[in-house]
Order: C-alpha cells, then sequence, then structure tokens
C-alpha cells in the first residue's frame, strides 16, 4: 500500500465518512461510529488533519456546491 497499516486504515475510515457526510442527513456522531472511529471528536480531529476543514463544514461546502 505504500503506507504504514494504521494510516491506511485511518484513510479508509476517512473516505467512508467523506462519503456519508456528502451523500446523508446522519448525525456526525453517528457517521463517526459507522466509519470506525472512536467518537466524533477523533473524526474531527482526523478529518481536520486530512482536508483542513471539520465534517460540518465539509457538509456544508458540499451541499452549497463548492467542496474542494
Amino acid at each position: 500500500m505504500g503506507m504504514p497499516p494504521h494510516r491506511y486504515v485511518l484513510s479508509v475510515w476517512l473516505e467512508q465518512a467523506r462519503k456519508l457526510l456528502s451523500m446523508s442527513s446522519m448525525p456526525i456522531a453517528r457517521i463517526a461510529q459507522e466509519s470506525g472511529f472512536s467518537s466524533q471528536s477523533h473524526l474531527t480531529a482526523c478529518f481536520r488533519a486530512a482536508h483542513a476543514v471539520t465534517p460540518a463544514k465539509y457538509r456544508t461546502a458540499v451541499a452549497a456546491g463548492t467542496e474542494r
């Protein structure tokens, strides 16, 4: 995979969260749980580190059609 196992797993979790954020109205805490994160705050910290935006702001940008 070209990356450490933990980073690969984290990237899979983040991709799942990104899909759920853009395709559902599920609460972010539930998305965190469904994606494999231990909590909403864990998702938020990892998502912000990877995408430079919080999950809530990402969802808002997707809804407005201005996502990166």
